[in-house]
């Protein structure tokens, strides 16, 4: 995978363009990533739109997904019977988002 700056990316179209029809790549603005650019071609066009999966190069299947599902209500079912609510879930998640930004400024 290849690393390709806002300014390349502007300034060199031709070259970005091959690259990027060739293989994923990062766009990184003041050397941080912020976006993730892959190929699409006319025969994987309709379901990068259609399934949101796809569009990722994701090969998860439905399978993949109920296991995931169970595996959720699994945490469900224990955090309740140890008095966890939705809301210290979310407050415990905003916290460790917070923390990232702050890392991150």
């Amino acid at each position: 995978m290849k690393f390709i700056t806002v300014k390349e990316l502007a300034t060199k179209m031709k070259k970005t363009r091959e690259i990027i029809s060739k293989e994923k790549v990062i766009i990184t603005w003041r050397g941080k990533p912020i976006a993730i650019i892959r190929p699409l071609g006319e025969d994987n066009f309709e379901n990068a739109i259609n399934d949101p999966m796809a569009a990722y190069g994701s090969k998860v299947t439905k399978k993949d997904l109920m296991k995931f599902k169970k595996a959720v209500e699994g945490f469900q079912k224990e955090a309740m019977k140890r008095g966890i609510t939705e809301k210290d879930v979310e407050e415990a998640i905003a916290a460790v988002r917070k923390e990232q930004r702050d890392k991150n400024k």
